[in-house]
């Protein structure tokens, strides 16, 4: 299946690839199709001329011949007019400035050509590459991505405008507030960031260091879950956002340091997760890695090409029990495929969670019915505003072993503090069938129940087997 559209590498005498993206005319009445390069840091818009073996940008002034580009390919575009620097929300961004402004592909006349250029929003115009120069057009069109399409993107944020629609929660600092999935450009690479929105910031890591950045994009859209993986791999349908300044992938991940679960960068040579904390980049060789499960009803996303050498099936992990997909979610509604746990007292349904609490990423019982979500930990029972929901199929429940022996396809939700994984199990309390947690060879479930952890020698454990 093709996707709806990606970014493909070409040089000067390589073919046009199918479904590439036609974005005006030569004045000779040539096609021009829509590209990108880079050019001192900038990532630019490009003006592709088959017929002439060369892409075009514009930069201070000049226009500036290309023999190494990328072409865009797919469908569902459309040209809208615009003006004075302008673009709506589902603006195509090619790329950025080298200090972070983000540039779009905007298309004018000129002289019997229909040429593809950059929107410079903060300059107020469009810039097309023509007959040597730097031309500034006011009015321009924009090239766009069809909303009815539009499955996920990257859109442009800066850090006082609201949130926008469908943003990828990542995970949450350790104060609790929200972290969103973004990328940022630094030193010439194209980085996955942590957006804090509540800190008006987003923080990238480089170079051991934890970098503030006022410029950069938000990840928006549907269908995505997190997998956990180790050692720098990731799996096919794993999400890019950029690229090193030498070409080398980068993929969003995420971790736990220090009560927060933190979006980093997945470096792949380098064998780990890098995340952004504390000013410093720390280094996670166990983390999970954000993906994305492509419709079934063959809507568009975002692909990158990213070669089949730097992609690795990522290993399950003793107790993952495969990759078992763990949804951000709310309170009140749970998220599509939400596994059932079992019931409350009153009959309303229990949907299996985990949640971070000192240090410990622990199984909760999720009610939402009544906006509530639970957990059990010292002996009590802790109401928790930020966690994640299991989804997914191919789940079961088998009865606790009199030994504590733990099933081989048994879901955990982590590990405690002192690296002991924590499996899901379910026991009968009270009219209630209530989830929580299992410890290995403690023989039992605790699970919490009205104020307190309630311990439970007869219970069952969550497998999976699909």
């Amino acid at each position: 299946m093709v996707p709806d559209h990606s970014w493909i590498k070409l040089t000067s005498y390589s073919p046009v690839p199918p479904l590439a993206v036609l974005g005006g005319h030569d004045c000779d009445g040539a096609p021009i199709y829509v590209g990108r390069a880079f050019h001192e840091g900038d990532n630019l818009p490009a003006k592709v001329v088959p017929s002439k073996h060369n892409a075009y940008v514009c930069w201070e002034g000049r226009q500036i011949t290309k023999t190494y580009f990328e072409v865009l390919t797919g469908n569902h575009y459309h040209w809208i007019p615009c003006e004075d620097g302008s673009v709506p929300p589902n603006a195509i961004l090619a790329g950025s400035t080298v200090a972070g402004e983000p540039l779009y592909i905007g298309r004018g006349y000129w002289e019997e050509s229909l040429t593809v250029g950059k929107i410079h929003p903060s300059h107020n115009c469009l810039y097309i590459p023509f007959g040597g120069k730097e031309q500034r057009l006011d009015c321009y069109e924009v090239l766009i991505y069809d909303i009815d399409h539009w499955d996920h993107t990257w859109i442009h944020w800066t850090t006082h405008s609201p949130l926008p629609p469908f943003a990828v929660v990542g995970g949450h600092d350790c104060d609790g507030a929200p972290i969103y999935v973004g990328r940022a450009f630094h030193e010439g690479d194209n980085l996955p960031a942590k957006v804090v929105p509540n800190k008006h910031n987003a923080y990238v890591c480089w170079g051991g260091r934890e970098i503030t950045k006022t410029h950069f994009e938000i990840l928006t859209g549907n269908h995505y879950r997190w997998i956990p993986c180790a050692a720098g791999s990731v799996p096919p349908n794993a999400v890019l956002a950029g690229n090193t300044v030498t070409g080398e992938p980068l993929y969003i991940g995420r971790g736990h340091w220090q009560g927060s679960l933190t979006v980093g960068k997945i470096h792949p040579s380098h064998h780990c997760l890098y995340i952004p904390f504390g000013g410093d980049e720390q280094r996670l060789d166990c983390y999970e890695v954000l993906t994305y499960d492509m419709p079934h009803h063959g809507g568009g996303h975002h692909h990158y090409g990213a070669t089949a050498a730097t992609i690795a099936v990522c290993p399950p992990g003793p107790g993952f029990g495969g990759h078992n997909a763990w949804v951000p979610s709310s309170l009140s509604v749970p998220p599509p495929g939400a596994v059932v746990a079992g019931h409350d007292t009153d009959g309303s349904t229990i949907y299996v969670g985990r949640a971070f609490h000192d240090g410990e990423n622990l199984p909760a019982k999720v009610i939402p019915s009544k906006s509530s979500v639970y957990i059990s930990w010292g002996g009590r029972d802790i109401f928790k505003n930020n966690f994640e929901v299991l989804t997914g199929y191919g789940y079961h429940w088998v009865p606790g072993h009199h030994s504590g022996e733990i099933p081989a396809t048994a879901v955990s939700t982590g590990t405690t503090r002192n690296g002991l994984l924590v499996y899901v199990g379910r026991g009968h309390h009270h009219n209630s069938l209530t989830p929580g947690k299992v410890h290995p060879y403690e023989y039992c479930v605790y699970i919490p129940y009205a104020g307190k952890e309630v311990k439970l020698s007869n219970y069952e454990i969550l497998v999976k087997t699909g």
